[in-house]
């Protein structure tokens, strides 16, 4: 019997923490109530104490669900990126593995993925939020990776203005992610209109340029 309970119980936390990922993809952290988030679940309201402390411990709980497997998935995906060059990738190979790698789970990996990768995006806007703030810095391993992987393609470069301008990038795809443009899209399930791919290869050229000139001008 407690068995059975335990399951049930488990079943209405996935199905709160998929309607997490929904709503808060689509209004934000600030911008949503759980009553919004229980009502889309098609969970009571009155439940909500049971599962969760607090609304920041819901999006808490919602961050932490997928924030182990999209560190591997990164893992893998830029080891094959860098495999795929030979070992040796220059800023734009980086660049492109970086962005595509997020474009890919926001639009091809199915709702889930979408809606995280859409809520976390939206979260950074508010990264001056001390909650937020907190959330997100369990995110650092990614940054700090990037930044290790442009030092050795850009060797003279140092390290706090690779992190400077990878900031530029971060918040250039992530402003992508959320653009209305985007969402439409996503929510309408057709991506025929927007190439992502490209999207992705442009942007990299600009930001690998724009790295390697700064890096140059120091000179």
């Amino acid at each position: 019997m407690q068995l059975r309970k335990k399951r049930e119980d488990n079943q209405t936390k996935s199905l709160i923490l998929d309607a997490a990922e929904v709503v808060f993809a689509d209004k934000g952290f600030h911008g949503s109530t759980v009553r919004d988030i229980f009502e889309t679940a098609n969970v009571k309201y009155g439940l909500m104490t049971y599962y969760f402390r607090s609304k920041e411990d819901l999006f808490d709980q919602t961050i932490n669900r997928r924030i182990e497997e999209l560190k591997r998935r990164f893992s893998d995906h830029m080891k094959h990126k860098i495999a795929d060059c030979g070992g040796n990738p220059s800023p734009t190979d980086l660049s492109h593995a970086y962005i595509s790698f997020l474009f890919t789970m926001a639009t091809k990996e199915g709702a889930g993925w979408a809606n995280y990768i859409t809520l976390l995006a939206h979260a950074a806007s508010f990264y001056d939020d001390d909650f937020v703030r907190e959330v997100l810095s369990r995110f650092h391993t990614i940054i700090d990776e990037m930044v290790e992987l442009y030092q050795i393609a850009l060797p003279f470069a140092k390290k706090p203005i690779i992190r400077k301008n990878f900031y530029y990038l971060e918040s250039s795809v992530l402003a992508t992610l959320i653009s209305r443009r985007l969402r439409s899209l996503r929510l309408q399930g057709d991506r025929t209109e927007l190439d992502m791919d490209l999207l992705a290869l442009d942007m990299a050229h600009f930001f690998a340029i724009g790295i390697t000139l700064h890096q140059a001008s120091l000179f």
